[in-house]
């Protein structure tokens, strides 16, 4: 016996929008994609955190440092981080965040202005940013006490502050407890700025609101990427991380030299490759280590991005010499 069944016309492609399907949140954000660079950006393929040591790892100058006189230049501790008032420390601290134990940056308004104002210089960060692509900044963050803190870009050209380039992005409030920010889809940089070489982010307390000598905060895992959306903290390797910050900064603890003869005129020449190419001639200072014997001075010469040269001069020609030392060079912004 024969059955025959007829059914009415479907349209398949209705059916098959129809079904469920197990992609989660990731994977409808792919799908509602509408660049293939914001396809790359949800999957965190290529690098993606403008942020040099975002996670706080580095620090090459030391543990802690307190900030001298008000103004740029207060490099002292975590690389790429800087504070700029009088009296701050600036601290790497370790602390754990929901179980998890991680390094943070510490900064204390410890003089008079009460302001915990702390930054990092992208280096072609205005650039970067300069085809008007939409920007997206997440960290961990707790203070102290409640305070209002505020996000604000800074535009540079060789160092120096570009005139009226102090542009707020937002305002938040930090709380004693650790908390998760993000803030996602931000505008792009302001278009007469486009040219400058460099941007800074900056993190402080809201102008105008003294928190007082004592006052702290502390952040981790800043990140700042292109894009409309906050994305995973980027993890690099400890290798990797050092390596980024070597083209701003670079502590060599100790270089040894010695020999029994001059070469000629009681001076000996020593060369010394950096461990990568700076961002632009460094400036060198000396760091005594170990000792020294039979040579009356020594400095710095040839110096370049990618080389250190020391001058020794030596005490008695033709006798036994050494000497123990090590040195810094610095190319920050």
């Amino acid at each position: 016996m024969t059955i025959r069944v007829n059914k009415s016309e479907f349209n398949i492609r209705e059916k098959l929008t129809e079904l469920e399907r197990p992609v989660g949140t990731k994977g409808n954000q792919i799908i509602a994609a509408e660049t293939v660079q914001e396809a790359r950006d949800l999957i965190s393929s290529g690098r993606r955190n403008l942020i040099i040591n975002g996670d706080m790892r580095i620090s090459q100058r030391g543990t802690s440092g307190t900030k001298n006189g008000n103004g740029y230049g207060g490099y002292l501790s975590l690389d790429r981080w800087a504070v700029y008032y009088d009296d701050t420390i600036i601290a790497k601290t370790d602390v754990t965040i929901n179980g998890q134990p991680k390094n943070a940056c510490k900064v204390t308004a410890a003089g008079s202005n009460g302001r915990t104002y702390f930054y990092q210089k992208i280096e072609h960060g205005s650039r970067l940013f300069g085809d008007g692509t939409p920007f997206s900044i997440s960290f961990w963050a707790r203070a102290s006490r409640d305070v209002k803190h505020r996000i604000n870009w800074r535009y540079y050209n060789n160092g120096a502050e570009t005139t009226g380039s102090n542009h707020d992005i937002t305002d938040f409030d930090l709380t004693t407890e650790w908390k998760h920010y993000k803030f996602e889809n931000l505008s792009k940089i302001d278009s007469n700025y486009s040219q400058s070489r460099d941007c800074g982010l900056w993190l402080f307390n809201a102008l105008g609101d003294d928190t007082g000598t004592g006052m702290w905060v502390e952040f981790t895992e800043i990140q700042v990427e292109k894009g409309k959306q906050c994305t995973e903290f980027e993890h690099r390797l400890d290798g990797e991380e050092l390596m980024l910050c070597h083209r701003y900064f670079q502590r060599t603890e100790r270089s040894r030299g010695s020999g029994n003869r001059d070469a000629g005129a009681n001076v000996c020449a020593f060369s010394h490759k950096l461990n990568t190419t700076m961002r632009t001639t460094p400036n060198c200072e000396m760091i005594t280590q170990g000792s020294d014997y039979n040579y009356s001075s020594k400095s710095f010469t040839n110096v370049r991005p990618d080389h250190v040269g020391v001058l020794i001069t030596i005490t008695n020609a033709d006798s036994y010499w050494y000497y123990n030392h090590g040195y810094t060079a610095d190319a920050e912004i």
